[in-house]
């Protein structure tokens, strides 16, 4: 007569065993599903024309307006410091007064994303919209950092990149 199969593991020592309940990634985001990481590089690409167009023009029309001032002359000098320092504002003004005032840049807008807090799908505000411009700045002075912060959204189950877990935000795609 063949005995039964001995128990192992789990059930051996009497612990009733129940398989882990499998749970998928979630899909959505606070207020609607998740940006696809094809909208968000779609999105960056817009915005990278638009930043590199609006500078160009804005560093053209400062170096028009010097040059014509003459060479040394100090009109053109405080023409010169005005106009970079437009220049300056409008690029690291863009994203963050974007996101908060509108809930994402025009990149994203275009592309039908929107930038959220985490915790709840609310806009976000002035402070986190900053941190979250200015965030990926700092994680890229950490060398391959930068790549890894824009990567991350690749495989993370929010689809957040280091910049938006630093920051508690979510983007969505626009319902």
């Amino acid at each position: 007569m063949t005995q039964p199969p001995m128990p192992h593991g789990p059930a051996a020592a009497g612990i009733p065993h129940t398989p882990a309940a499998y749970t998928a990634p979630p899909q959505l985001g606070a207020t609607g599903p998740l940006a696809s990481q094809g909208a968000r590089l779609g999105a960056r690409l817009i915005d990278g024309v638009i930043v590199i167009a609006g500078a160009v023009v804005i560093a053209l029309i400062t170096a028009f307006l010097a040059a014509a001032c003459g060479p040394g002359s100090t009109v053109g000098t405080v023409i010169s410091v005005l106009g970079y320092t437009i220049l300056a504002v409008a690029l690291l003004g863009y994203e963050p007064y974007t996101m908060w005032r509108y809930g994402g840049t025009v990149g994203k807008l275009t592309c039908g994303l929107r930038v959220v807090r985490l915790e709840d799908g609310s806009p976000l505000s002035v402070g986190r919209a900053i941190g979250r411009a200015f965030a990926p700045v700092l994680i890229g002075l950490i060398p391959f950092a930068g790549i890894l912060n824009i990567c991350w959204c690749c495989w993370d189950e929010r689809r957040q990149c280091l910049h938006d877990k630093v920051c508690n935000t979510l983007v969505v795609a626009k319902t």
